[in-house]
């Protein structure tokens, strides 16, 4: 299991990759699609719309 501190540095590496490749505009698929940290895959946008990374943390 993946713990909160390497959830929030994977997601802001992965921030930083994406923002020089996008000038730091998103797609809701891109934030649907999330980054990858030990095998598990983190959506950043649900199907409302909200942004949560805790389902994984809890």
């Amino acid at each position: 299991m993946v713990d909160e501190s390497q959830i929030r540095a994977a997601l802001f590496v992965w921030l930083e990759m994406e923002s020089g490749r996008n000038g730091g505009i998103f797609t809701r698929k891109e934030l649907e699609t999330g980054f990858s940290v030990g095998g598990e895959t983190i959506a950043l946008v649900g199907p409302t719309g909200i942004v949560f990374i805790i389902h994984i943390i809890a």
